[in-house]
């Protein structure tokens, strides 16, 4: 499960979910957020659905002042990360 002080978003087509980001502070880090959860349903993965979502939520977090990362294990996630300037 999640924990309870998890802020979820998803990605809705047609009125359905199709991804989901949940996002906590960083322990000891005032103003610090980070993904701890991000999950696509199958059928939608590898469309840079789950990327885009994670990539919208942290411009919103930024635009407010805040810091913001990933915690990430996923290889795909992982190369997006790389790869891009908005994960240094």
């Amino acid at each position: 499960g999640l924990s309870w002080g998890a802020r979820c978003y998803a990605a809705v087509l047609d009125g359905v979910p199709v991804a989901l980001c949940a996002v906590l502070t960083q322990f000891a880090r005032r103003g610090a957020w980070r993904i701890s959860r991000l999950v696509t349903r199958p059928e939608f993965q590898g469309l840079g659905i789950g990327t885009r979502l994670a990539e919208a939520i942290g411009d919103m977090y930024l635009a407010e002042g805040l810091q913001f990362g990933v915690t990430a294990a996923h290889p795909a996630l992982l190369r997006h990360c790389l790869r891009s300037p908005k994960w240094c």
